[in-house]
């Protein structure tokens, strides 16, 4: 009988402490998940920015297609020719502005305040006074954006816009200082 008390006494003491590895195994395999699901969201938030931060660049681009439409002149006025009475659409790219989210080269970035004037011909006319009310109101605008800069030139028959920001989540490993998203759309000029 002593070999038999002697045999289950080392059956018993040979799975001591098992239950415990155990546990810290299923610790261990828990804790790798919970990490994986908290940078999922991390990236699901920092991607969520990006996709808010493209959808005000969006909002900002259509607001000024709305308000190019709405200072067009009814007429289509060919170019060269003066009609008395009626005064033609203003070119929203010869009109030069100032502050601090204009970017083409040469202009004053560090200016406090945004403002725009018709670059060459006669004096401002009423709508070339709006146009330049609409590009300051598009330039305030994209100071919602991380760094924003907007930017009009001719493209076609109207307007090509260009919003750019800075937006770390498009970043390529550690060099966070040149992480810009860019929206660029075209603007049909209404006739």
């Amino acid at each position: 009988m002593s070999r038999r008390v002697e045999s289950r006494h080392m059956k018993y003491s040979t799975q001591r402490g098992s239950i415990l590895l155990e546990a810290m195994i299923a610790i261990v395999v828990m804790a790798a998940g919970l990490l994986g699901l908290a940078s999922l969201q991390a990236r699901v938030v920092n991607s969520g920015s990006s996709a808010y931060y493209r959808s005000i660049a969006s909002d900002i681009a259509a607001d000024l297609a709305d308000r190019i439409a709405a200072n067009s002149s009814p007429y289509s006025i060919p170019p060269n020719i003066t009609v008395t009475g009626i005064t033609p659409a203003p070119d929203y790219s010869a009109i030069v502005c100032n502050g601090p989210t204009v970017s083409p080269v040469g202009q004053n970035k560090n200016a406090a305040t945004i403002a725009c004037s018709l670059k060459q011909g006669g004096g401002d006319t009423n709508p070339t006074l709006m146009a330049d009310n609409d590009l300051v109101a598009f330039y305030t605008s994209i100071q919602q954006l991380p760094g924003g800069q907007g930017s009009i030139g001719k493209g076609g028959a109207g307007y090509t816009v260009t919003i750019t920001w800075n937006d770390n989540n498009q970043a390529n490993g550690s060099d966070t200082a040149t992480a810009t998203a860019t929206f660029t759309t075209n603007i049909t000029k209404p006739s």
